[in-house]
């Protein structure tokens, strides 16, 4: 079993997979196939991996939680996250959505890590080394906010 997780996936032939999908109702022959939506896709194979492990194996994967260190200062925040060695760091990608930094490639999972403010991404840097990925997120202290007013009647 291990041998089939071990594979290159990359070789996968996922055209053949997308041309299953042309039978879909009112598409012709001669469409091209939609983009599809495949994100739940990556949930299901998930779950369906999780519960196909023996209980042991639940266990070892309930150790790999996702560990990180947050330090602020005046001027910026710095995310310091562990990266295993089983990872490859070029895969990782960081992005923002609110106040929220997001990572994907460090486990199967995309991880969330809540931010103590706005950052500015112009000013802000990444760096990897020996196993150690880190954000220096540099603060964004421009208002973001206006007041609105209120009108009253009586």
């Amino acid at each position: 079993m291990s041998d089939f997780f071990n594979q290159d996936f990359a070789s996968y032939d996922w055209k053949k997979f997308k041309d299953q999908f042309k039978n879909m109702k009112g598409l012709t022959e001669n469409q091209p196939v939609p983009e599809l939506d495949l994100s739940w896709l990556d949930n299901y194979i998930e779950t369906m991996l999780e519960n196909s492990l023996p209980e042991e194996a639940g266990k070892e994967a309930a150790k790999k939680e996702f560990h990180y260190n947050l330090y602020e200062t005046e001027k910026e925040m710095i995310v310091r996250v562990p990266i295993s060695p089983h990872c490859d760091p070029k895969r990782i990608k960081v992005w923002t959505e609110a106040n929220q930094l997001v990572l994907a490639g460090i486990t199967r999972k995309k991880r969330l890590i809540h931010l103590p403010g706005k950052v500015c991404w112009e000013r802000s840097k990444a760096f990897y080394r020996e196993g150690m990925l880190e954000l220096r997120l540099h603060r964004d202290k421009t208002k973001n906010y206006r007041e609105i007013p209120i009108d009253f009647r009586i």
